[in-house]
């Protein structure tokens, strides 16, 4: 397999096929990814990435290095940019709002209801660069913890094809993020 046909792979099952498992139990969400981490673990996969890991923590449950993890945090270099939740205002779609000319599809994880009007921190991690199946610009959504400097992942953007000619627009800049 190529390196971009494993790039695709993983951004169809991690990206794509996790996020619509919508697992209910945190504490099963950690050892799916890492499952699928397990399977493309190769040296040089990523370098399509414009994030880098900073830092990473990890306290497991077991013995088992792909079992279940009791906490964790992950600190990353990545390209980001601040967004708010809102709606589309047509489907009741529920988006980002970057500025006037662009937006995304927002997916959640969990069945928790969205808080219109809050802010989120997008992690673009491959920059504004589609991923390996060129259909979509991913991002990782973020919501900032209360009074912690870290985030918590909540879903996954989706730039939508009105914004892609509007991309110069983004001011994105490179953030130290931590993960929980």
């Amino acid at each position: 397999m190529t390196l971009d046909q494993r790039a695709q792979a993983w951004d169809e099952l991690a990206l794509q096929s996790y996020q619509v498992r919508l697992l209910r139990k945190e504490e099963d969400r950690f050892p799916a990814l890492s499952g699928l981490a397990q399977i493309f673990q190769t040296d040089g996969f990523g370098k399509q990435f414009k994030a880098s890991l900073e830092g990473l923590d990890c306290t497991l449950v077991s013995a088992d290095p792909y079992g279940a993890i009791k906490d964790a945090f992950l600190t990353l270099m990545s390209p980001a940019l601040d967004g708010v939740l809102s709606t589309d205002g047509h489907n009741s779609d529920t988006m980002i709002w970057f500025n006037n000319e662009v937006d995304a599809f927002f997916v959640k994880d969990s069945d928790d209801g969205v808080l219109f009007g809050v802010k989120v921190k997008c992690a673009f991690l491959r920059g504004l660069a589609a991923g390996p199946a060129e259909r979509y610009i991913e991002a990782l959504v973020l919501v900032q913890l209360p009074d912690q400097d870290c985030f918590q992942r909540i879903g996954i953007a989706y730039l939508t094809k009105p914004s892609l000619p509007h991309l110069e627009t983004l001011r994105l800049e490179n953030e130290r993020i931590t993960i929980v």
